[in-house]
């Protein structure tokens, strides 16, 4: 079973192999080893029995979402404070509503820019918010905005 968090690695989860490759690239840079899932699914199965220290999954990756994903961590004991940041290829106020309803704990706009990505890792690392707000009040409207 899981032996708890294991430190310096972070799932990465992205149907595209290229993006993959490259987050590794950028997080193996500060001392990361990377756990690579081509989808949802895999992702998922990965979690049922590790605990990364990060998750950086794709909004839309097929099987099942990097949204699904961050809502099911979220909502698991073992899993909930796992920092996770959602990409996407584009950043408009329906997929940031998104983002934001899911409690995902960052998000990058692809490409993936380097020194966003660690800057978000040593925030979130250091227990820091990144320019995510969580508002509770935010999160009860948010709902219909998903349907």
């Amino acid at each position: 079973m899981n032996d708890g968090p294991h430190e310096n690695t972070i799932l990465i989860a992205d149907d595209e192999a290229s993006v993959r490759e490259l987050v590794q690239c950028m997080v193996a840079s500060e001392g990361y080893e990377a756990v690579l899932c081509e989808d949802g699914g895999e992702a998922l199965s990965y979690l049922k029995q590790f605990t990364p220290e990060f998750i950086i999954v794709d909004a839309t990756m097929p099987v099942m979402n990097g949204l699904s994903i961050c809502d099911r961590v979220k909502r698991v004991a073992r899993l909930r404070e796992v920092p996770v940041i959602i990409t996407a290829d584009k950043r408009d106020n329906k997929m940031m509503n998104a983002v934001r309803y899911v409690k995902a704990d960052g998000f990058l706009e692809k490409p993936v820019d380097t020194t966003k990505l660690l800057e978000n890792l040593r925030i979130l690392k250091a227990g820091q918010v990144t320019e995510l707000n969580y508002d509770d009040a935010l999160h009860a409207t948010l709902a219909s905005s998903l349907l």
